[in-house]
This record gives structure tokens, sequence and C-alpha cells, in this order.
């Protein structure tokens, strides 16, 4: 959030766009959910996307996948510029286009990534949604 904040024209702005943002996902998440509880019943699966037909899932991930990836390289991102700049904070090499520079980016992204697969592996919850994930897929 600091970051945005940071980069925004008028940063007294930001709660307005933070009520804005959260209003619009629990209206989103409520369509979704009513939509889908709706359409299969109180009797569905532990996730209703387990209930869908297989035509369904395939569309079901084609709109998924390229969101997660789209908000894991966002939030990696985020969490990389912040740590960028507090390892490179009086560093000549925060603003220009070094070895150095890239290569500490370069690797502190990797290891967003790397941390977030293992926090991902670890919670049990999350591993079993990997697991399903993987599964139907197939």
């Amino acid at each position: 959030m600091p970051s945005f904040i940071a980069e925004m024209r008028d940063p007294r702005e930001f709660p307005k766009v933070l009520v804005a943002v959260t209003v619009s996902e629990m209206f989103v998440f409520t369509i979704c959910g009513a939509v889908m509880y709706s359409k299969l019943g109180q009797y569905t699966t532990g996730s209703a996307y387990g209930a869908l037909e297989p035509i369904y899932k395939k569309i079901a991930y084609s709109f998924a996948i390229p969101t997660i990836i789209m908000l894991g390289v966002l939030y990696a991102s985020v969490v990389g510029r912040f740590l960028f700049f507090r390892i490179m904070r009086n560093s000549k090499h925060r603003y220009s286009h070094s070895v150095t520079g890239w290569t500490v980016w370069a690797s502190v992204i990797a290891g967003c990534w790397v941390l977030a697969f293992i926090i991902a592996g670890v919670i049990p919850f999350f591993n079993d949604l990997l697991s399903m994930t993987l599964l139907r897929w197939h």
C-alpha cells in the first residue's frame, strides 16, 4: 500500500480509492458466489468448481490463470520494490541501470516468488488448493 500511495497524484485520495476497491471486490465476489449457489444448489461439493462440467472448468481456468499470474506479478512487484528500496537505500545503484542494481532486483523478485511458493506449500489449505488445481486441470 505505501508504494501505491507514494505514486498517487494526490495521496490524500487513497482512503476513497481503498473504499471503492473494497466495495467493488465485495460486489464481484458476492455476485460470483450467488450465481454459483443459485446454479449448483446448496448441496454442491466443497469447492463450487468441483461441480462444474469439464467445458465450464476450462472456461473458469481461462479467467483464473491470467488473473492469478497478474496478481502474483503485481504483489511480487510491490513487495520487491519495497525490499529493493530498503536494500539499496543509499546506493548509487538504486536508480541506475547497473549490473548490481539489476542483480539485486532479480534476486529480490525471485526470492519473493520462492517464498510465496513455500508459503503456499506449507499452509494446509493452499496445499490442498494447489493439489486440486493441478489434478483438475489434467
